[in-house]
């Protein structure tokens, strides 16, 4: 009994029964599949997106869980944008339709297998026939399809898909990017005018100067398919960055003191320089880049340095940027953080920290961010997204460290003010708007002055207090607000005063 015949068949049958267009391969394996299918999606939009995915169909008489297939189909159905998928069929010798039917999508989890084996042959064996080379796939149960018609297969295909074609492809292209930036190799071949090591890991990190060099030759290993010479033979050049850095995960460098200090975490891209892999082990150097700050380390000696780049100009997370800020001002006086634990997959490397003379003092600028982290955890309805730049955050500073005052009831107001149907046995209450205008949104509170009049000329009074009280918080989000808009509200406000006290208004009263 041919079984593979059989099975792609059976296949076709089964996609045209459950119209499904199967366009069948006229080269046996020579591509990674055996049919390129295509279907009118299922729901109730006019204009249905079309289904495509490529099918690979494995039959057999045995009844193992598992099939072998090279490793250079598995990486032509990995590469395809579109979605790919294994049938796989199990036949009684003699019978045209199987007994059992599995269907593996090709997922992100199989993707970067197929990505780890080939990269392994190729840095053991060098330019080889992956075809020759085999990788087992495993079917379980919930890869079972209980009901063999095409119907069943058609739903199936869609549930493993879960997103239209469209994201699906966007997804599988960004994943696919970042598997082939972590694979792929560089070669580099070349001579040194003056070698100096610490130069040059430091220029293969980012850092410092550039080295000069001659006879520069490149290739590049690309998934372990094919090798290209990039070769630029020339009398000497200068590298400053090689960006076939030896990417691992992210890092996650912590910064802790004693049991009651804060934890600060930072989310990093680890560098290996590709110099370690023949420098003496103290000379061995990675990096740790963040947006905020990039770290040189010597792995032997645990030494670091640091180089912070916060910029004025730029608009950050107004916590993200509370916490670079707090570190650099603390790394200079170590009050807080002395131990730092750097984890990268599962390696931890635990480090004591020494005082760093970085001439970074943000004291100034932790105050007023202190106070709008404040506001942004007091205030209801305050836009948790706000970011800042710390040019923006100088422009308002006066404004913030007044708003300080009021909440620790520091303020002192001057109230001035014409009336002449005062009730001399009642106090004054006039309510006020404070705003503290940030990107895209302001925020107010809303507060009233208490007090008695200590002095009097003719209808003008005067009125000098700490006696003020926050009442209420709001969020203005239109871009010009006027004393006009706001009579509706403040008239709601002094209705609660207006019995006890003589109600006052500002001759404007948003502050």
């Amino acid at each position: 009994m041919d079984v593979g015949g059989a099975g792609e068949d059976f296949f076709s049958g089964l996609c045209k029964a459950a119209d499904i267009t199967p366009n069948r391969s006229f080269e046996c394996d020579a591509n990674g599949w055996d049919h390129y299918i295509e279907f009118l999606s299922s729901g109730e939009a006019l204009s249905k997106p079309l289904f495509e995915a490529k099918i690979q169909v494995k039959s057999t008489l045995k009844k193992n869980n598992f099939v072998q297939i090279d490793l250079q189909n598995m990486l032509k159905l990995s590469t395809y944008r579109y979605p790919s998928f294994i049938i796989y069929l199990k036949f009684i010798d003699g019978s045209p339709t199987p007994y059992q039917m599995y269907i593996k999508h090709i997922d992100e989890i199989i993707i970067e297998s197929v990505f780890d084996k080939v990269s392994k042959v190729r840095s053991e064996r060098g330019q080889v026939n992956l075809r020759k080379h085999k990788m087992n796939v495993k079917f379980s149960e919930d890869e079972l399809i209980l009901n063999i018609n095409g119907t069943a297969l058609k739903e199936r295909l869609e549930t493993l898909v879960k997103t239209k074609i469209k994201y699906y492809i966007k997804n599988k292209s960004d994943f696919l990017d970042r598997l082939e930036k972590k694979h792929n190799k560089i070669s580099l071949y070349f001579n040194v005018l003056e070698p100096d090591i610490d130069i040059m890991q430091n220029a293969f990190l980012g850092f410092g100067e550039p080295i000069t060099i001659r006879n520069l030759s490149i290739s590049t290993i690309d998934l372990g398919l094919k090798e290209k010479d990039l070769s630029q033979p020339s009398e000497d050049a200068s590298i400053i960055v090689i960006h076939d850095y030896n990417e691992k995960e992210s890092a996650v460098l912590t910064f802790s003191g004693g049991i009651k200090s804060p934890k600060y975490n930072f989310i990093c891209k680890f560098i290996n320089s590709p110099i370690n892999s023949f420098v003496p082990k103290e000379k061995i150097k990675v990096r740790f880049e963040n947006k905020f700050f990039d770290i040189l380390m010597n792995i032997h000696s645990c030494t670091l340095l640091f180089s912070f780049k916060i910029t004025k100009n730029e608009a950050y997370d107004i916590d993200e940027l509370y916490k670079a800020l707090y570190l650099a001002h603390d790394l200079d006086c170590l009050s807080v953080f002395n131990k730092l634990t750097i984890s990268l997959g599962k390696q931890q490397i635990k480090i004591r920290l020494p005082r760093f003379e970085l001439g970074l003092n943000f004291e100034y600028e932790l105050a007023r961010l202190e106070t709008i982290k404040y506001i942004k955890n007091d205030v209801k309805d305050f836009d948790q997204n706000i970011k800042i730049s710390l040019n923006e955050l100088s422009a308002i500073s006066e404004r913030v460290s007044f708003i300080q005052n009021l909440l620790d009831k520091k303020a002192l107001i001057r109230l001035e003010f014409t009336s002449n149907n005062l009730k001399d046995e009642h106090p004054i209450a006039s309510i006020f708007f404070i705003s503290l205008g940030l990107p895209d949104v302001s925020y107010c509170y809303v507060a009233v002055i208490l007090g008695r009049v200590k002095y009097k000329d003719d209808d003008r009074y005067q009125l000098i207090t700490n006696d003020i009280s926050i009442i209420d918080s709001l969020v203005i989000k239109d871009e010009i607000v006027t004393d006009k808009d706001l009579i509706p509200l403040i008239e709601e406000y002094e209705k609660n005063y207006i019995d006890t006290h003589n109600v006052v208004r500002q001759e404007s009263f948003l502050v």
